[in-house]
């Protein structure tokens, strides 16, 4: 490997927008919206000719989906689904069992792999810490919300994404 596990880190945290202390809830969507509601000529994010394209990859920590998933939903500002699509979900075996020398042994063979995988729960901690804190404040006056935005919040309460 060309870098060190210090630059892993920083590249990593570049890449998921995490080093902007200001700016946790980075949001590499914003051209989402805009692209869909200007292919259709309509302004309210409804692509009706079916041409917008997705401008983004999105992935979530696989041992994490249900987190990931809400997180997913509440940056989209989408209802979430009733249940998480699993077609591309992959099974990630327990990692209970595992004591502190089978981490080490991981840390030691693949120390790449694991400052990704560190780094990236960090910053997703920091951005479901500040979904919920966003979902619970909204919800704080549900009466002074319109109807859309009320059903959406509560929808994400609905999956869990309080919990």
């Amino acid at each position: 490997l060309g870098s060190s596990v210090e630059k892993v880190e920083e590249y990593t945290l570049v890449d998921l927008g995490g080093l902007d202390s200001n700016n946790v809830m980075h949001n590499a969507y914003d051209g989402y919206m805009k692209k869909r509601s200007s292919s259709s000529g309509r302004n309210d994010g409804v692509d009706t000719n079916n041409n917008a394209e997705p401008d983004f990859l999105w992935f979530g920590t696989t041992e994490r989906m249900k987190e990931s998933t809400c997180l997913f939903y509440h940056t989209l500002q989408v209802r979430p689904l009733k249940r998480i699509p699993k077609a591309r979900v992959m099974d990630c075996p327990t990692t209970s069992w595992w004591t502190e020398e089978h981490r080490e042994e991981v840390k030691r063979r693949e120390p790449a792999d694991y400052a990704v995988w560190r780094t990236a729960n960090a910053i997703l901690d920091a951005r479901v810490i500040k979904m919920r804190e966003d979902i619970r404040r909204t919800l704080e006056d549900e009466e002074g919300l319109a109807l859309r935005v009320r059903d959406q919040y509560r929808a994400l309460v609905d999956a869990g994404c309080l919990e």
